[in-house]
């Protein structure tokens, strides 16, 4: 009777082993932690901006709060975010590199003060199968504005990183790749000259 009854079980066990298994496997949804390394301006782009003062605007411009999807296409996705405040991050790597300038951020003054204005419009991740590949492709697109007196200056700057993977990336390697491409994005518009000559 006690052989029959194990041998019963074994099927039994045997599911609830899978089970726990696969449910091992699913992944969780990722909050990333936005660091991006801080981008050192050109020290040439604006040799003559000593204690210019500026006022600086930063924002996040998403439609979306959500930056991606981990196990994408499968029916273990779910949802990457950040914790991190996009606007304040914004604030704080602009105001470095202005300051490296020589230009003294304020928060209103006289029609004659320019403004610049820095908006993350795009900050995203997509995985996806591609020629029998799976890849990863991250991309992040910053825009600024600037307005000095009657003269106003737009221009956008992208970073993007493509990456072919085996297996879908840990949450470690998706946020260094995130972080890598945002410090991309920041360097782009740190280091043209065109930003730092419509301020003057």
């Amino acid at each position: 009777m006690l052989t029959d009854m194990n041998i019963s079980m074994k099927p039994f066990v045997a599911g609830v082993v899978i089970s726990v298994m696969l449910a091992s496997c699913a992944y969780q949804a990722q909050v990333i932690h936005l660091n991006p390394a801080p981008p050192k301006a050109d020290a040439d782009a604006a040799a003559n901006a000593a204690d210019h003062d500026v006022i600086l605007v930063t924002r996040d411009g998403r439609a979306s709060q959500e930056i991606g999807r981990r196990a994408s296409g499968s029916r273990n996705e779910v949802p990457i975010t950040t914790d991190t405040n996009i606007a304040g991050l914004l604030q704080t790597q602009m105001t470095d590199i202005l300051k490296a300038k020589g230009y003294r951020v304020v928060h209103s003054g006289p029609s004659t003060v320019p403004t610049l204005e820095v908006e993350l419009k795009e900050l995203s991740y997509v995985a996806f199968d591609a020629a029998g590949e799976r890849q990863v492709k991250i991309q992040v697109s910053l825009e600024a504005f600037i307005k000095n007196g009657p003269k106003t200056w737009r221009n956008r700057f992208h970073a993007k990183q493509e990456r072919r993977i085996l297996i879908e990336p840990v949450a470690k390697s998706n946020e260094e790749w995130i972080n890598e491409t945002f410090t991309d994005a920041f360097k782009e518009l740190a280091n043209d000259s065109r930003l730092y000559s419509n301020l003057e």
